[in-house]
């Protein structure tokens, strides 16, 4: 399963259609060979998927086959991994995350020069932003265990360092709130794990911290400048516009009107005695025959807050599901310990996971990505068993 794991990686950032592929792979051979394992996460993950796939069953047929996706793609997480293969996967993965950075930077940069568009191989600004908020932390990582086997600030640590700035830039540019909004968040609780596992001195801490508070000072700054969302939040902070609707929508990307629609269906929900509905939802992308007052009836989904926005698609039982992910996937995190510097390399298998929770507050928690995020948070599990 380590080189299995390496590929899926590889093709994550290539091409989506041949990720997809490999994940179909995964489970067949995950069926084939019955060897299924469970894991901390075994079941919230049942609730997710049983929610994702019996409700767009009953209420929305249509949608089943990609319900199959959205659902049945994260019981990857199911196959059986040992300590050792997962040990060794991940001393490799967060090397193979800063080559695919270091190798699509010059993609990125034709393509913002010459097209005008923000992506890569696959995808647009959002899957952009994704891949290198990984890639930073990757990055950090690596320099982090550099300082902590050679004993000092080394010419490695610093490149490293340097390089995990230079992919976080790259997430500025691309204005996408959700991973500007994790990134400090997971950044503060990993520096928090690094230091109660006395991995990083005081100083190291210090100078990071300030790095930290620098470079969010001013990439808020650009983006105050740069961005209406920005710039009407910096507003309402300076007391120079009111919070009214306009300026609601205005943040939040329309996603104000949204929620009310969801929250009204929410309550239609109840007074009608659609209790079935509540506890286990509508179905995946029933924005598409739900009805729409304030928001695009183009949209698919009541994409606002996660609370609405996944109550509406998987109930009350998703939806506790999902929060139960989060809470379990952040404490394991913060209950890490590490033996030694070669050690830390291995926390990038939590990362995708909880970068993706705080991300999808304000979004949804599936993602074509999330059997891979999954995926390596299992081999976490694994790569620390019994430390």
């Amino acid at each position: 399963m380590s080189s299995y794991l390496v590929l899926l990686v590889l093709f994550s950032f290539l091409s989506i259609s041949v990720y997809e592929g490999f994940v179909i792979l995964g489970l067949l051979m995950l069926l084939i060979k019955r060897k299924v394992e469970g894991g901390l996460l075994t079941l919230p993950l049942a609730g997710f998927v049983g929610t994702t796939v019996l409700s767009t069953a009953i209420y929305f047929p249509k949608m089943l086959v990609k319900s199959l996706n959205e659902g049945l793609f994260q019981l990857i997480y199911l196959s059986k991994v040992s300590g050792k293969e997962a040990r060794r996967a991940l001393t490799k993965i967060p090397y193979l995350f800063v080559l695919l950075g270091i190798l699509g930077m010059p993609l990125l940069f034709y393509n913002w020069t010459k097209t005008g568009s923000y992506k890569i191989f696959w995808g647009g600004v959002f899957e952009t932003a994704q891949f290198y908020t990984l890639f930073s932390f990757a990055s950090f990582l690596i320099g982090v265990r550099e300082v902590k086997l050679r004993g000092r600030l080394s010419g490695d640590a610093v490149f490293y360092l340097v390089l995990s700035l230079l992919f976080l830039g790259v997430v500025v540019l691309s204005q996408r709130r959700s991973y500007l909004l994790a990134i400090p968040i997971v950044f503060l609780l990993v520096l928090f794990t690094l230091r109660r596992n006395r991995l990083i001195s005081s100083k190291f801490l210090a100078l990071t911290l300030v790095t930290l508070l620098l470079g969010g000072a001013g990439a808020y700054y650009y983006l105050s400048q740069k961005d209406i969302r920005f710039r009407t939040l910096n507003e309402l902070i300076l007391g120079k516009r009111k919070l009214d609707t306009w300026a609601m929508n205005a943040i939040s990307s329309h996603r104000y009107y949204i929620m009310l629609d969801g929250i009204k269906i929410i309550k239609s929900d109840w007074k009608e005695g659609k209790y079935l509905n509540l506890l286990i939802g509508h179905g995946i992308r029933s924005g598409l025959y739900l009805p729409h007052e304030k928001s695009p009836k183009s949209w698919q989904r009541y994409e606002s807050i996660i609370f609405v926005s996944e109550l509406i698609e998987r109930g009350i039982v998703g939806l506790l599901s999902i929060l139960l992910i989060f809470l379990l996937a952040f404490k394991k995190f913060l209950s890490v310990k590490l033996s030694n510097g070669r050690e830390v390399v291995y926390l990038i298998a939590f990362i995708p996971l909880l970068v993706h929770s705080v991300a999808s507050i304000f979004t949804f928690f599936w993602d074509a990505l999330l059997p891979l995020y999954l995926f390596m948070f299992k081999f976490g599990e694994k790569a620390f068993e019994g430390n």
